[in-house]
């Protein structure tokens, strides 16, 4: 899982920072079918100005986002699955969230890759966006991603685990002194 900080557009941070942030469900993989693509590389180096109708040209694969919530420290995330069947055969340059509207949202440059079947993964796109941390803002499946269980042990399972830990040895210590007694 590759952890990507993405560059939000003008007109992105005007999304992402009202409730319409829940209108980004979709991203695109933006690239070409070479290694070395000039004029890619020049559109990809302003990202702050881009829009979707800049980059239409380059885009080989729209994907829905499986789920997007703030992380432990307030940071808007999205875990975006790549396609695990298909065999994309271009280099991956960018990765675009993008809006219900067709809205380019953020842009986030990624290693030069070639997506091959057999072969999935997850990108996780963190846009400089401060929330409310383990905030859900939307979910496109009804299984726990990899992401929420993390949040789900650090939050809720390690203070049960460490109060239980507490108890056990209150009660050995408790037992030890013959305040308790095991043998009745």
């Amino acid at each position: 899982m590759a952890n990507l900080t993405a560059v939000p557009t003008q007109q992105g941070i005007g999304i992402l920072n009202t409730e319409l942030r829940n209108s980004v469900t979709k991203f695109v993989l933006i690239g070409a079918t070479n290694y070395t693509d000039a004029n890619l590389d020049t559109l990809l180096g302003d990202t702050e100005v881009i829009t979707y109708a800049d980059i239409q040209g380059h885009v080989f694969y729209h994907g829905t986002v499986e789920s997007a919530y703030f992380d432990d420290d307030g940071v808007l995330t999205f875990e975006l699955l790549l396609p695990l069947e298909d065999d994309l055969q271009k280099y991956t340059y960018a990765v675009g969230l993008v809006s219900e509207s067709n809205e380019l949202v953020s842009i986030t440059p990624t290693p030069k890759i070639v997506l091959i079947s057999g072969v999935g993964g997850t990108f996780v796109v963190k846009v400089s966006v401060k929330g409310s941390p383990g905030e859900i803002v939307f979910k496109n499946s009804e299984y726990v991603t990899p992401a929420e269980l993390q949040n789900h042990k650090e939050n809720v399972l390690r203070p049960v685990v460490a109060n239980a830990t507490n108890y056990f040895d209150l009660t050995d210590k408790l037992i030890e002194k013959g305040v308790i007694d095991v043998n009745n």
